[in-house]
């Protein structure tokens, strides 16, 4: 795997590499092949990483509208569930279909009274 930061110091070198090749491809005609080649692998690593560059943008911006929407659309709730309970009525037995508890007043438990009732002197 390439870090970001070696990979510059990687087409550098490789631009280096190539520059030399064209210098001395008269002096040894081997390298022709090799010129050819490497000018493309060049033009391959350079183009991805303007995709990578782009799609690394692109994903940014497509998570930013995502969370843009989540928003938007909690804020359509919220409001929604709250014209259906200033309509309904918080005691509603409806409004749990609007995915909104309905507000009762609970008894309390046997527990809680069992404790109200014992004092803690001497009986």
């Amino acid at each position: 795997m390439i870090c970001k930061r070696s990979l510059p110091r990687l087409v550098a070198e490789w631009r280096s590499l190539h520059a030399a090749v064209e210098t001395f491809e008269l002096e040894l005609p081997v390298l022709g092949p090799f010129k050819v080649a490497l000018e493309e692998a060049l033009e391959d690593v350079v183009a991805s990483r303007a995709r990578q560059i782009s799609l690394e943008r692109q994903r940014r911006q497509a998570t930013k509208d995502l969370h843009d929407n989540v928003d938007a659309t909690r804020e359509l709730v919220m409001r929604l569930q709250n014209l259906v309970k200033g309509t309904l009525g918080r005691m509603d037995s409806r409004l749990v279909a609007f995915g909104i508890k309905s507000f009762r007043f609970r008894s309390r438990k046997p527990s809680e009274l069992a404790q109200q009732d014992v004092s803690p002197g001497v009986h």
